[in-house]
């Protein structure tokens, strides 16, 4: 099994606001987004995205999480694996204004998951600048999910022989 850890907004959107105040789930970089599904039978998602608080706070199940994506034109019935654990399971008791804007935080969650469901490969979309390495795919926000973006992952899950020591950036 591969797995895409999605991040929803600045990736399926370009974190534009709707009338509602709401940002959506927009048209074109969810086609981008199917050309990957399509490729990878075996692709599954998994919520790193804020959005898996509506999981998270039982708002919604991940089948109606699911659900939503499709109704939206994601091509993914029976393919939204899970979410990555709360933010607050890496803060500390009374976290700081620093550990709500830890960006490593989202990188253990990924770590995390990626150690107890060991994927065959897996990619990370996200429009935040996370401190990792490949496989990560850095998305423009303004721009949402690109081609090149789709082109990129799809090398990082065919690759067999790629070797990733560590999810961390050496810079930090």
């Amino acid at each position: 099994m591969r797995f895409v850890y999605l991040d929803v907004d600045g990736v399926l959107n370009r974190h534009r606001k709707m009338s509602n105040g709401y940002c959506g789930i927009e048209a074109r970089p969810v086609a981008r987004f199917n050309r990957l599904l399509k490729k990878f039978p075996d692709l599954h998602i998994v919520v790193s995205s804020a959005w898996r608080y509506m999981i998270l706070g039982k708002d919604m199940t991940i089948r109606g999480f699911e659900e939503m994506l499709c109704t939206h034109g994601v091509d993914c019935f029976g393919r939204v694996f899970g979410h990555t654990c709360p933010d607050e399971n890496f803060w500390p008791a009374n976290p700081s204004k620093e550990d709500y804007a830890d960006l490593t935080v989202r990188v253990r969650q990924i770590a995390e998951h990626v150690a107890e469901h060991a994927p065959l490969k897996y990619v990370v979309f996200d429009d935040l600048p996370l401190p990792m390495r490949a496989p990560f795919v850095h998305i423009d926000g303004t721009q949402g999910l690109q081609n090149e973006d789709v082109v990129l992952a799809m090398a990082y899950l065919k690759d067999e022989n790629l070797v990733l020591p560590t999810l961390f950036d050496s810079s930090s």
